[in-house]
């Protein structure tokens, strides 16, 4: 059990929200289970592999184009004395694309695009692996560590691991839960510790871990990320969690959304992009602990690894790029071993 695992005692474990969300939506899965002593076994349950057919339409289900609303609120106040944040509306439109299948692995890349007319911007967003009876993730500890962590067999066995990853790929968080399907909706719900959302890194210092119940629920018409937040401060382990957050991100299919910059975009990066999520799967690969430096020559990560980006803008053969991105992650996890130039 890893360091953030103990300061996170969780008020409302994963298998606790997926049974709220689905009691309030009126789904109720295969009931009856328990046939191991002598109870009902259930018939109307889908085969093995049709059920890893359902599961995989509804992580595929998340591809596609979206208009999104992102809301959060604090919802209790855990330390003595804190006081509620504002709540935190924003609206945006994505677009997701499957940059990977292979059957059991499904990789989906998240892209933003901000502004109207002639002043759209695209932002390359965040990135979500789903992995079936996965083993292996990473536990965030604060302050930029990541430590190795393991699911076992029993676990893992019809489940999926959820992995994400931050707009430069650097990592995340990692979560691993089962699919329920019922009346054509879809619903994944697990427990991670991840690092602050951008909304608040940058302007809060009064906890380190964001504690979360993470729960995906996939119809035809979209889909919807929930979150049942814990922010935690692992500065105080007797006390740790000082306020309590939900979170609702809708994303809404759309026609009406004009996604020609983002498509651009990814035409002309995509294989930058492949690059550099190679080199980062041989350093998760290692399966050892990650601490990233903040800063590289005066910029985060994500301003280097962008800044290439824009410089193989356009190019299929993008082999030169490697040796440059390996040495830019190198300088955030390796940063003894890189001297400056």
């Amino acid at each position: 059990m890893t360091r953030s695992q103990q300061l996170f005692p969780p008020l409302l474990t994963a298998a606790g929200a997926a049974l709220i969300l689905l009691t309030a939506l009126g789904l109720i899965g295969c009931a009856s289970t328990q046939s191991t002593s002598g109870g009902h076994a259930c018939t109307s349950c889908p085969t093995a592999q049709a059920k890893f057919e359902q599961d995989r339409q509804a992580i595929l289900g998340m591809a596609g184009e979206f208009d999104v609303t992102f809301a959060f609120e604090e919802t209790m106040a855990v330390r003595e004395g804190y006081e509620l944040k504002k709540p935190y509306l924003e609206h945006a439109s994505e677009m997701v694309v499957v940059v990977e299948d292979t059957g059991d692995y499904i990789a989906m890349q998240h892209l933003l695009v901000v502004g109207h007319g002639d002043e759209v911007h695209v932002v390359k967003h965040w990135r979500q692996d789903w992995q079936y009876q996965g083993t292996e993730g990473y536990d965030f500890q604060g302050r930029n560590v990541w430590e190795p962590m393991a699911f076992d067999a029993e676990q893992a066995k019809g489940a999926w691991v959820q992995s994400v990853y931050q707009v430069d790929d650097s990592p995340r968080y990692w979560g691993i839960a089962k699919w329920e399907h019922r009346d054509g909706v879809s619903t994944w719900s697990g427990k991670t510790n991840r690092p602050l959302p951008r909304r608040e890194f940058s302007k809060r210092s009064d906890y380190q871990v964001l504690g979360a119940v993470n729960t995906h629920v996939v119809t035809d018409t979209g889909w919807m990320h929930y979150q049942h937040n814990h922010k935690i401060d692992t500065d105080n382990p007797d006390h740790p969690v000082i306020a309590l957050e939900m979170g609702a991100n809708r994303y809404e299919k759309t026609t009406e959304t004009d996604f020609t910059a983002a498509k651009e975009y990814w035409a002309n990066t995509e294989a930058y992009w492949a690059e550099v999520r190679d080199v980062w799967a041989e350093v998760y690969g290692q399966n050892q602990t990650l601490k990233l430096k903040s800063k590289w020559k005066g910029d985060k990560m994500y301003a280097h690894i962008f800044d290439l980006a824009d410089e193989y803008w356009g190019q299929d053969d993008v082999k030169a790029a490697r040796p440059q991105i390996q040495s830019v992650i190198d300088a955030f996890i390796k940063p003894d071993a890189v001297a400056l130039p």
